[in-house]
């Protein structure tokens, strides 16, 4: 066939699409020509103001035909307190051009920059202050004509097909809630797959609580959504960051014995990966694929978190539960939350069983208790947790060594949670084994004095059954030790407010000779109270004065029959007092008429052969 036969159409379609870009060109020109462009501005504010009661003012418009694209620059409305409650510098939309040969607008996409919105809602019984705008455009007779236009023209004059959204520089107050964002994206790729990114943002108030004031920010580095062609929905969240400040000094201000854990200094950093298994509007499936948080303040470090949730508005169902910390680790198998409910008048209430782990203490050491700073000895554990929103519950509690020298099985239960100075936790030791070589094991984890370790070896294996309470500043213990020299009731308590410790034991089989390597000393009954003095100040103080490295307080005991040789004495009472580096005893062994009395001084209780030793005899009527 003759080429010249294509030319002739190839020209005609040349000189028609040149035209139409002149076209397109010249009308582009016109509109946004000086003259025509303030004419169309004045008509578009005039429109504007004749329909919204306040005031309203656009600077420009600018009309793109080639491109497909409208612009509006300048966008001021206030509110009916003549308060500026959006601003606007610029709002574009890409819009098809041949359905608006048709009548039909299709948008496509569009850009939102520099946005600024002032947001108040005073009550929930008042209305917000867009409330009119709402009102405005939906008006009665606008909701009657749409009803009758809906029917025959809905979707057919405005559509929307979106595959692109930006926004940038946003700054939205809503009441005491500052939020600010630096940009956003909207995409829609041709395969189907859809992105959502977020970037820079940051959402600032000021919350009122029990205790005043308190700052709180919640900001985002980079959040990620993609849904796939295929249906995968993944999330990503890096650089999340949660901070609050009560502007007041940190509850372990001057207390070095206290953690770090302050509600009202927190510094969270954290970063999380998200399947979407599925969503709707009242259920979601999800699984946390990685997750990170730290403090570093207060030593909270979660190196990794991982977890399936199947939630709906009545409950949450979380499975594979797993948390890692630098060395410990805790897995849940199986959890369920149910939500409270209002209707029904029930509350929170939590399960989660079969809980394992192995956990070195040191890890919760700085936000909690500092002195557990060096316990690195792992401990494995199992449980049971179940509570409330204001009780928690520990069943089949059973923690252990991993040789085994150590076993505890135990239960407990917290209470009153939503009240500190009422907040009680008990527990109840079922079993305690500690064998030898693991008792000094546990306690060389700590870094303090160690008193009285050559009785404590002389123990052997101690067996412990009983319970103790934490309470407010103060703890409280009770029990039966069964050890190897005899058995042991004891109860004391650790008043943290006046720094004392006092309690009571008594026995009526231990054997003296072997715990205090005194030959000859057999079992004895008795009964002992004490008063230590736990106040690191007090101690101090007295220790700069005289030195020494006894522990202070006093003790007063009964000893109902002791057995010396093959000799039982009866009826001695005896008081020691200590001022850190002296302790002073006196003992009497009371007959009918006399009463023997022995006085004893030590320096060292690691050398209780070294005592010195003063006896003496009274006349009762003297001794009393």
């Amino acid at each position: 066939m003759n080429k010249n036969a294509y030319r002739k159409p190839l020209k005609i379609a040349g000189y028609t699409l040149a035209g139409i870009v002149s076209f397109l060109m010249i009308i582009t020109l016109i509109i946004n020509y000086g003259p025509v462009q303030n004419k169309i501005v004045e008509e578009a504010n005039k429109a504007l103001q004749e329909k919204i009661p306040t005031k309203v003012n656009i600077d420009h418009i600018r009309v793109n035909l080639l491109y497909q694209e409208v612009s509006i620059h300048g966008v001021e409305i206030e509110d009916l307190q003549n308060r500026k409650m959006l601003q606007l510098d610029k709002v574009s939309a890409d819009i098809k051009f041949l359905p608006l040969l048709s009548g039909k607008i299709v948008l496509e996409g569009g850009d939102v920059e520099g946005l600024k919105a002032l947001i108040v809602k005073p009550s929930k019984e008042e209305p917000a202050n867009y409330q009119f705008l709402i009102d405005v455009f939906q008006n009665k007779d606008n909701k009657d004509k749409s009803k009758k236009e809906t029917k025959k023209d809905s979707g057919k004059r405005f559509a929307v097909d979106l595959n692109h959204i930006n926004i940038y520089d946003i700054n939205v107050k809503y009441n005491d809630y500052d939020i600010q964002l630096e940009r956003g994206n909207y995409t829609k790729e041709l395969q189907g797959s859809h992105f959502v990114i977020l970037q820079n943002g940051k959402a600032k108030w000021e919350a009122t609580t029990k205790k005043g004031k308190e700052s709180r920010v919640v900001g985002i580095g980079l959040l990620s959504a993609v849904l796939s062609s295929e249906g995968d929905k993944l999330l990503t969240l890096r650089d999340f960051r949660y901070q609050t400040d009560n502007h007041k000094p940190r509850k372990n201000a001057n207390k070095p014995k206290r953690g770090f854990f302050d509600m009202g200094h927190l510094d969270i950093t954290a970063d999380l990966k998200m399947t979407l298994n599925h969503i709707s509007k009242d259920s979601i499936n999800a699984t946390i694929t990685k997750g990170y948080a730290s403090d570093s303040i207060m030593g909270m470090d979660i190196k990794d978190l991982r977890f399936t949730v199947a939630a709906n508005k009545q409950k949450a169902y979380i499975t594979d539960l797993a948390v890692l910390q630098k060395s410990t680790s805790i897995r849940v198998p199986e959890a369920e939350i149910n939500f409270p409910n209002k209707e029904k008048g029930t509350g929170l209430t939590y399960v989660a069983k079969n809980i394992t782990g192995k956990a070195f203490l040191t890890d919760i050491a700085r936000p909690f208790a500092p002195v557990l700073s060096n316990f690195k000895l792992p401990l494995l554990l199992n449980l049971k947790l179940t509570g409330t929103d204001n009780t928690m519950e520990f069943r089949n509690i059973r923690v252990f060594t991993e040789d085994r020298k150590f076993v505890c099985a135990s239960t407990g239960i917290m209470r009153n949670m939503k009240d500190a100075k009422k907040l009680t936790l008990h527990f109840e030791v079922i079993d305690m084994v500690a064998k030898p070589g693991i008792k000094d094991k546990i306690i060389n984890q700590f870094s303090v004095k160690k008193f009285m370790m050559r009785q404590l070896y002389a123990l052997g294996t101690i067996r412990y059954h009983g319970n103790f309470d934490i309470l407010w500043k103060k703890e409280q213990f009770r029990g039966r030790l069964n050890t190897e020299v005899g058995n042991i009731n004891f109860e004391f308590a650790v008043d943290n407010a006046d720094k004392y410790l006092t309690g009571s034991i008594n026995t009526n089989d231990v054997i003296m000779g072997k715990l205090f390597e005194v030959k000859d000393l057999g079992a004895i009954d008795c009964t002992a109270d004490f008063k230590i003095d736990i106040s690191k100040p007090r101690t101090l103080k007295m220790r700069q004065q005289k030195g020494g490295k006894l522990p202070i307080g006093t003790v007063e005991a009964q000893v109902n029959d002791c057995v010396y040789k093959t000799t039982h004495i009866r009826d001695v009472y005896a008081t020691i007092n200590s001022d850190g580096a002296l302790a002073d005893g006196n003992v009497e062994v009371r007959g009918k008429h006399t009463a023997l009395v022995v006085n004893f001084s030590l320096t060292n209780t690691e050398q209780m052969s070294k005592m010195k030793i003063k006896p003496g005899l009274k006349f009762r009527e003297m001794a009393q």
